[in-house]
């Protein structure tokens, strides 16, 4: 331990990150998502698909966890089923490539699954939104309720490579 006393912060961070990277490609893992805070507000997202990347650089803003949400009541429970995804206005190749990064981070649900995400690209700001529906009248009477989070992502660096390697491609 004594030769990291040595190493600045950035560099033992580097140390780490790639150490979980190498841990997730030993146990199979496709992808691995980073978080990262500032005095406990989240601030940034890291998405890497696994074993060779993409990896995309997302600043996290206008966050609300769900135990900010008002409407505790109406708000619900989360089911543990896989959500269907609604992926709008991701026209250009560099959103096509990000709504794929995106969507491959969650597994194929089942058709009668009520849970729904969203991410909703507007201005370069991408909107995620997380609700359950219910059909209160039938199949024409559709009822929304937001479960949460809640908070809008901006891409700003995107790499064709995995998170730990050195080479960059923009």
């Amino acid at each position: 331990m004594d030769h990291l006393k040595s190493l600045d912060s950035r560099t033992l961070l580097i140390l780490v990150i790639s150490e979980i990277v190498e841990s997730c490609r030993a146990h199979d893992y496709t992808d691995v998502v980073l978080v990262h805070e500032h005095r406990g507000k989240p601030d940034g997202l890291i998405v890497c698909h696994l074993p060779y990347g993409p990896t995309a650089y997302f600043q996290l803003c206008n966050v609300v966890s769900r135990h900010d949400i008002k409407d505790k009541k109406a708000m619900g429970t989360v089911a543990q089923a896989y959500p269907h995804l609604i992926i709008n206005n991701f026209t250009t190749k560099l959103g096509e490539r990000t709504a794929n990064i995106l969507k491959h981070l969650f597994p194929v649900p089942k058709p009668d699954t009520k849970r729904i995400i969203t991410f909703l690209n507007e201005q370069d700001y991408i909107s995620f939104r997380h609700h359950i529906y219910d059909e209160p009248g039938g199949p024409k009477s559709i009822e929304l309720k937001e479960i949460g989070p809640r908070f809008e992502l901006k891409l700003f660096k995107f790499r064709f490579v995995s998170l730990h390697s050195h080479d960059v491609c923009y």
